[in-house]
């Protein structure tokens, strides 16, 4: 399964051996916001599953398992009304989000 950190070490190293600065200094700035951001976004994520479902994160049996529950149930159309449907695309936007401003710090700048 992939993580909010996607090859981040590995895009650095690639870059320290491509010599192109340009790119080692994203890799940096990627890095050090993917370390700012902790497990923050993964936590924020879960409870956000957890609340779709109506748990509690304390009751789910790890944040992994909830999410692949959710991917599941979107996978075989088990969202079936609108009102889960919105929430569902809620809940993905928000983490979409949540990633993107991680690798883009101005991309709340260009959708706001």
């Amino acid at each position: 399964m992939t993580t909010d950190h996607p090859l981040s070490g590995d895009l650095y190293k690639l870059t320290l051996s491509s010599k192109q600065l340009d790119l080692v200094d994203t890799a940096r700035a990627i890095v050090k916001r993917q370390k700012a951001a902790g497990r923050r976004n993964e936590a924020i994520f879960a409870s956000d599953l957890a609340s779709f479902y109506g748990k509690f994160i304390a009751d789910c049996a790890a944040p992994d398992a909830i999410a692949r529950q959710f991917a599941m149930d979107i996978r075989e159309g088990k969202l079936e009304s609108d009102a889960q449907k919105m929430k569902a695309y809620e809940v993905l936007r928000n983490h979409a989000t949540a990633r993107l401003e991680i690798s883009n710090p101005d991309y709340s700048k260009i959708t706001t």
